[in-house]
């Protein structure tokens, strides 16, 4: 198989973690696109994340590409979505009995956080499960409760993740056409 049609073949994700991570520190290694040959892989890479334009891509693009590690972006999309979750909230005029309002969506956020980074997740916690997994306990609210009030915040954050996905994959696939053109125009 030729070298473009299986760079071709995977996901913007996939290409945009090649010679990122910890696995692949080859700084030798040129990349296509661009007007200079021998501009190192992992720098093409990186301008890829510059044409993502929002912050919540941006950090949500770099927890694909390096999971839990980047420590920084993780914060910054656990407290995006906590927000939402908040604003909706308030909106509404509903607030949890027991735990607070922001603690209640930072520990949701999380929840859905990171089964949308750790999907096998899925395969191991029951809807009961997911909530103890993020730390919410049911002296603090029942699954119930959870289930009738709250479970519809979990889809809105889920609706910013997805938009979200849907910037990476837009700028991402953009990026490579254009290097794809500069290429074939050297």
């Amino acid at each position: 198989m030729n070298i473009k049609t299986k760079e071709e073949k995977i996901s913007n994700i996939e290409w945009l973690g090649q010679f990122l991570r910890a696995k692949t520190p080859n700084y030798e290694q040129a990349g296509s696109g661009g007007s200079d040959s021998t501009v190192a892989a992992w720098q093409i890479r990186c301008s890829a994340f510059a044409a993502i334009e929002t912050d919540l891509a941006k950090a949500l693009a770099g927890l694909y590409v390096w999971g839990f590690k980047d420590k920084a972006a993780y914060e910054f999309v656990l407290s995006h979505l906590a927000e939402i979750v908040i604003r909706a909230a308030k909106n509404k005029g509903q607030k949890p009995n027991v735990i607070s309002l922001e603690s209640l969506a930072r520990l949701m956020a999380r929840l859905v956080l990171d089964f949308e980074i750790e999907p096998a997740l899925n395969d191991v916690f029951t809807s009961k499960g997911r909530l103890y997994y993020a730390g919410i306990s049911a002296h603090q609210l029942t699954y119930d409760a959870y289930r009738k009030t709250w479970k519809d915040y979990e889809s809105l954050m889920e609706l910013a993740i997805v938009n979200a996905q849907w910037e990476i994959n837009n700028a991402v696939s953009k990026y490579r056409k254009n290097c794809r053109l500069e290429t074939a125009l050297n």
